[in-house]
């Protein structure tokens, strides 16, 4: 009979493990690295410097053809603004500067054909002059041979007078027209000169009409204000532009770790799937929302898809250690704790054994462990359930890894 109890408690002992759920539990690899006191961070990328979009020219907004967050090219248009008085001005001024033109151009050609009437008017004279002369000196010497009498001498030098005379006319008349023709010139030119900058001032004033990106970049913002068929008046701020060439991470970091931080600490940023290295630049005195704002520098040329405001996450490493052996922190082991209890095995071996480990460092995920009875690659188990903790052995075959 009592055989009969002992194999039927035995049978229903081994029937009760075989239905009892078999317990997943956590392996993990030992290794060998450096140890990372590493922290999460995340934040958005800042624009070094920004610039402002402003009117110049006052008219009624006709299309808003960017939105905040738009990537835009140099030059490219953000407001397209209309002016029909603006428009009229201009054309006016344009007629008026072809005006000047034409007026400055006839001056020219006047002044040029009364130029040369005046020489040749000037060669016909000395022309005159010259034979006048020959004539007086033929006169003179029938005069000493006694076949002209002293008063046909006297009209013959009267006439060689005038002509000498109108000579010096034309010539005083010639240096005369160069100034006057000089003065005229300038004050032509001076008119096309005010013509063409009154054409100029509007043609800028028209081409304000389309305000445009300038160096290129991230449209921040755009005025509240903007709507379709709205008058602006010049010089309103219309938006906000930032410089995608020139950006740093603005991040957050738990105020936990205040203590820990330093100017130069080394941040991998993961920008869109792409990782970055940065580095610390500012520290915020202030804690705000259990918070700590950090501003990092980039290290490394930007990725083509970083813009300015781009959401980012990282990885802020506080303190890099030596090398030594590393497993992922168990769940039951706390921050001030110098030994943890595991269970280990070879990758050779079937079975998990007890293992005692002195801590040596801890990080966030990560402990730094020293035990002559753990070696690289040997598996360790995180979670080992309380009821388990006491065996002498734990089995694969017996838990789910």
């Amino acid at each position: 009979m009592l055989v009969l109890v002992t194999a039927g408690l035995w049978g229903w002992r081994l029937i009760e493990r075989t239905l009892s759920p078999v317990p997943t539990l956590t392996q993990a690899t030992v290794e060998r690295k450096p140890l990372r006191h590493q922290v999460p961070v995340y934040g958005v990328l800042k624009p070094a410097s920004v610039h402002h979009l402003t009117s110049t020219t006052e008219g009624r907004i006709e299309q808003i053809l960017a939105k905040p967050g738009s990537n835009l090219n140099p030059g490219q248009p953000v407001l397209l603004l209309a002016n029909p008085k603006l428009e009229r001005e201009h054309q006016r001024a344009a007629l008026a500067l072809e005006e000047q033109q034409a007026l400055l151009h006839q001056l020219e050609l006047q002044q040029q054909a009364a130029a040369q009437q005046l020489v040749s008017d000037i060669r016909v004279q000395q022309a005159a002059l010259k034979l006048q002369q020959h004539e007086h000196q033929a006169r003179v010497t029938l005069a000493n041979q006694g076949n002209l009498s002293s008063l046909e001498l006297h009209r013959s030098l009267l006439a060689l007078e005038k002509e000498q005379i109108q000579l010096q006319v034309l010539q005083q008349t010639q240096s005369v027209a160069s100034l006057t023709n000089q003065a005229e010139l300038t004050v032509a030119r001076l008119r096309v000169e005010q013509a063409r900058e009154q054409y100029a001032q509007l043609t800028q004033d028209i081409e304000g009409l389309v305000i445009r990106a300038g160096e290129g970049g991230t449209l921040n913002s755009l005025n509240d204000d903007l709507q379709a068929g709205n008058w602006i008046q010049s010089g309103i701020n219309v938006g906000v532009m930032a410089d995608n060439r020139q950006l740093y991470a603005r991040l957050q970091v738990s105020a936990s770790y205040a203590a820990d931080l330093a100017m130069g600490q080394q941040v991998w940023l993961n920008i869109k799937g792409q990782w970055i290295t940065a580095n610390v630049s500012r520290i915020s005195p202030k804690v705000e929302e259990n918070r700590i704002e950090l501003d990092a520098q980039l290290a490394v040329t930007l990725p083509a898809h970083a813009r300015a405001n781009l959401e980012i996450n990282g990885t802020l490493i506080l303190a890099s250690l030596g090398e030594g052996l590393m497993i992922p922190k168990p769940a039951n082991v706390r921050p001030d704790d110098t030994e943890v209890a595991l269970f280990a095995r070879s990758p050779e071996s079937e079975q998990f054994t007890p293992v005692k480990a002195r801590i040596l460092h801890h990080a966030d995920t990560w402990i730094q462990v020293e035990s002559d009875q753990l070696k690289v690659n040997d598996k360790v188990l995180l979670d080992v359930p309380e009821s388990m903790r006491h065996r002498a052995a734990i089995f694969l075959g017996e838990i789910r890894v």
